[in-house]
């Protein structure tokens, strides 16, 4: 984690309610080819509590408070477009994983 200079990721007790990085609870896995599962059933929300702009998301093995350098990095994605936030927003973030066999 510590190793992505540039990056800043949204610090909970300056942009959003939640007190951790929000676990992911993937939904069974669908498909036999192509394989995916997500976390439509237990989507990551965040209660903005003050302006920001987020351009995307990522997956890390530690959800303890925001800002912890320590974990491994599963997956980031920018989103298509940055999207601004303000105090009293909720972000909702979906994470879809795919699998093709070889």
């Amino acid at each position: 984690m510590s190793s992505h200079s540039g990056w800043t990721e949204l610090v909970h007790t300056t942009k959003y309610d939640e007190t951790v990085r929000q676990t992911l609870t993937l939904g069974s896995i669908s498909g036999t080819t192509t394989s995916t599962c997500d976390n439509t059933s237990s989507k990551a929300t965040f209660s903005m509590n003050a302006t920001s702009t987020v351009a995307g998301a990522f997956v890390v093995s530690n959800n303890a408070t925001s800002s912890v350098t320590a974990g491994t990095l599963y997956g980031v994605v920018n989103f298509g477009s940055e999207r601004g936030v303000i105090s009293g927003d909720t972000l909702t973030v979906t994470v879809t994983l795919t699998a093709k066999t070889a």
